[in-house]
């Protein structure tokens, strides 16, 4: 294979070298050929894991199926030296085992940036002028494979699980491209699937069993034209709101405050007289309790039920919560609202035709030249 893509190369107008253990050239002088300019490109088979240091190579193009995170490692590894006049590393994979190929994000310690609060500090930060540009396509891809392999969402779950060495959270899960309708048909919720892996105690079960269709229906499926709903409950969650109902004022106030955790939801979704309002202006509170606090206590279109209500100045949740429940209710509800705005956001993200900036435009169109390239290839 190395040998056919280096003919194809070559009869495309690249400089390019095939490297294994039967070929005529050996590795040091392919080396120093693509060290000199003199060649553009080597395809390598199991030559470079480990041991090459030629810090100009800034393209690196994966076509070797693995699933070992350390020669995934070593490979990308082979284009991370700097160099005088090396600006950023192209990494193309084309890797097509599509169980190392889902997670590739997680081998890199590239976490979800709205993931819940209380894993801020557990999660891995990307280096001083490092960023991740994942295209929405290969998202889309991600999600394409898994629906033609037609994995159960719990083969889905139990290899993710096995991956990331602790019971995945359902951002971790819509992270790594799992149907999330998989799991409502096959399961009804998400709480369901991982109660029947056993990855909950008893005291979580039964708070899922008794507070299921308020999990399912007002968090994990309620309809979402905006992301005000979600913005809602985070806000509530954060004031304890499950175990003392706050006032409107405390929860407009609070609201707007993790609203300005996502600039990109504030600068769409917020009516333009209320873009520059502050925590405590009057106007922003007019425009909370008419959405999404009013909205909010009106009964839920498939259960008719109204999940909270607004009395003598507190916003309360509409239903009983035993002391002993609240607790762990509050992480329930947290993290299927870490997943709820993570998912939003995404979509709209996508579906914004002006999103893409012009650094991301001038990414795109580095990926598409060839310069010093290395190039792992299969047996």
């Amino acid at each position: 294979m190395a040998e056919e893509f280096n003919q194809k190369f070559n009869q495309q107008g690249f400089k390019a070298l095939a490297v294994h253990s039967n070929s005529v050239i050996n590795r040091f002088e392919a080396l120093r050929q693509l060290d000199k300019s003199e060649i553009q490109v080597i395809f390598s088979v199991d030559l470079f894991n480990e041991g090459v240091d030629l810090p100009r190579i800034d393209t690196i193009l994966m076509l070797r199926p693995t699933e070992s995170k350390i020669l995934f490692l070593q490979q990308l590894g082979r284009g991370l030296r700097i160099a005088t006049n090396k600006l950023h590393l192209i990494v193309i994979d084309f890797i097509g085992n599509h169980k190392s190929f889902l997670n590739k994000t997680d081998v890199l310690g590239i976490s979800d940036i709205d993931a819940e609060k209380k894993q801020a500090d557990k999660q891995p930060h990307l280096a001083n002028g490092c960023f991740v540009n994942i295209d929405p396509r290969i998202i889309d891809f991600w999600q394409s494979l898994v629906k033609k392999i037609k994995y159960t969402a719990e083969e889905n779950y139990l290899e993710l699980k096995n991956h990331l060495g602790h019971r995945p959270t359902l951002t971790e899960f819509y992270r790594a491209g799992c149907d999330i309708q998989q799991v409502n048909k096959q399961h009804e919720s998400w709480f369901n699937l991982v109660a029947k892996q056993n990855d909950i105690d008893l005291e979580v079960k039964n708070v899922v069993t008794s507070h299921h269709n308020f999990l399912l229906h007002a968090v994990q499926t309620t309809s979402m034209t905006k992301s005000f709903k979600m913005i809602l409950l985070e806000a509530l969650l954060e004031l304890n709101g499950l175990r003392k109902p706050p006032t409107l004022e405390d929860l407009a106030e609070k609201s707007w405050q993790v609203l300005q955790r996502y600039p990109f939801l504030k600068a769409t979704e917020l009516a333009k007289n209320v873009q520059n309002c502050k925590a405590t202006d009057k106007l922003w509170l007019t425009y909370w309790k008419k959405n999404p606090i009013h909205y909010s206590t009106v009964p839920d279109k498939k259960t008719k039920i109204n999940w909270f209500i607004v009395e003598n100045g507190l916003f309360k949740a509409n239903f009983i919560i035993a002391e002993n429940q609240v607790d762990i209710l509050h992480d329930l509800v947290q993290e299927l609202v870490g997943y709820r705005l993570a998912e939003y956001v995404f979509k709209k993200q996508k579906d914004n035709k002006n999103n893409i900036s012009a650094n991301d435009e001038k990414l795109l169109h580095e990926s598409k030249k060839y310069n010093a390239n290395l190039v792992e290839l299969p047996y």
